[in-house]
């Protein structure tokens, strides 16, 4: 079979064409493969998501036109397969149509992700080892490591770039120049190599659709720079999806300033000082409820041989300190039980220690507490702690029989 005519190679910006059915045939998925002589649809390919887009074809038998949605486009040996519900008979003359708006988006964010990749190469000398570009994402990969600062200073020179509107040339050079070329590439290449060339930044072989100019790519913006396998892992956005990022977080930042009843520079102080605000309130709860435990623990009468506590302190630290002081003053179990959060008790159990004898097994009274309500939790003979969703009164109605 011929390879496939790659017409987004010599009309990248075109919405549309015409070709004809190569071969269709019924996949396992019940799907359709099909394999035109030319087509505008870019494959899933060096790290780039598929074109979208429809297959259309006149039935002339049935006088109706067909037109089918392409789920998923591919490329093996130079031929590009189409995945299609629709079966598309061989010879057809088919009409394609491609998501336009999606094709530039792509097309401006690769150009972007050049710029920066030749820069990361030519200023620090990193190697461009991954790349993936799709509706959600787009990332590079590099083999260094990048700061903040290095980020700051490559997003600058990309878009200094972009504002000297530097045309971008995609060919297939000939074996004799492309030997004399220093360009990038992630792996070993064979047969024609296409070379997108942006002078001045970069020369990098590369098969995917470009903008014209770097103006085209109107904005470049590095959302975030991570560790990643001993490198970097660079997120970005160009053109129009850096605009509405943009566009995006001002109105989130606008939202935070009229919550906060600040101006929009004094956001950060103004979370910064809600964070402490809050810390300082947890610190004050929390010895409130240290106070409140530890005088509900001295009101407890001394002959009573079992307690049953509700508190609404939230540490168990201070709570299993409190039912460790309740062990060795009580002779049967001691139990506080506090909120989880939601309808439910979070609970600490714990068996007396007054004789040393060690008689009592906390682990009976979990287990009554699994069978009746399907509490989760263990522990020791000695502790144990769970939770469980039940009504106070409905857990006093069961512990008081004990």
């Amino acid at each position: 079979m011929d390879k496939t005519i790659k017409l987004y190679d010599s009309h990248p910006y075109d919405s549309s064409f015409t070709a004809h059915v190569i071969s269709c045939s019924e996949m396992k998925n019940g799907l359709y493969d099909l394999v035109l002589d030319a087509t505008l649809f870019f494959p899933e390919e060096g790290g780039q998501h598929a074109d979208e887009g429809t297959l259309s074809y006149s039935d002339r038998e049935n006088h109706t036109l067909l037109t089918a949605t392409v789920s998923a486009v591919s490329i093996q040996d130079d031929i590009i397969h189409h995945e299609l519900a629709s079966l598309i008979p061989v010879g057809a003359e088919v009409t394609g149509t491609i998501n336009i708006e999606k094709r530039y988006s792509n097309m401006q964010n690769h150009s972007g992700e050049h710029i920066l990749s030749g820069l990361v190469h030519s200023l620090y000398g990193f190697n461009n080892v991954g790349f993936h570009l799709s509706d959600s994402e787009v990332t590079a990969d590099y083999d260094g490591v990048l700061t903040e600062e290095d980020a700051y200073r490559l997003e600058l020179e990309v878009n200094r770039a972009i504002q000297a509107s530097i045309p971008i040339d995609c060919r297939y050079p000939d074996d004799q120049e492309l030997a004399a070329l220093d360009y990038r590439s992630k792996k070993e290449l064979s047969g024609p190599v296409r070379i997108v060339t942006i002078p001045g930044f970069d020369i990098c072989a590369c098969c995917a659709p470009h903008v014209r100019s770097t103006s085209e790519i109107g904005l470049f913006k590095i959302l975030s720079v991570t560790s990643y396998k001993g490198g970097v892992r660079i997120s970005m956005l160009s053109g129009r999806r850096a605009f509405d990022d943009y566009v995006e977080k001002q109105r989130i930042l606008k939202d935070a300033s009229t919550l906060l009843k600040v101006p929009i520079t004094d956001v950060t102080n103004a979370i910064q000082k809600l964070f402490l605000d809050r810390d300082t309130l947890r610190q004050d709860l929390k010895t409130y409820q240290a106070k409140q435990l530890k005088e509900s623990v001295e009101s407890v009468p001394e002959d009573l041989p079992s307690v049953w506590l509700f508190t609404d302190a939230g540490d168990p630290n201070l709570i299993r300190q409190a039912v460790n002081s309740l062990c060795a003053s009580h002779p049967g179990y001691s139990a506080i039980f506090w909120s989880d959060g939601n309808e439910g008790f979070r609970y600490i159990i714990g068996a007396s220690t007054m004789d040393g004898s060690n008689s009592k097994n906390a682990n009976e009274v979990n287990s009554i507490l699994k069978d009746t309500f399907g509490a989760r939790g263990g522990g020791k003979p000695e502790m144990v702690q769970g939770s469980l969703s039940a009504k106070k009164e409905e857990i006093l109605s069961v512990l008081n029989h004990l």
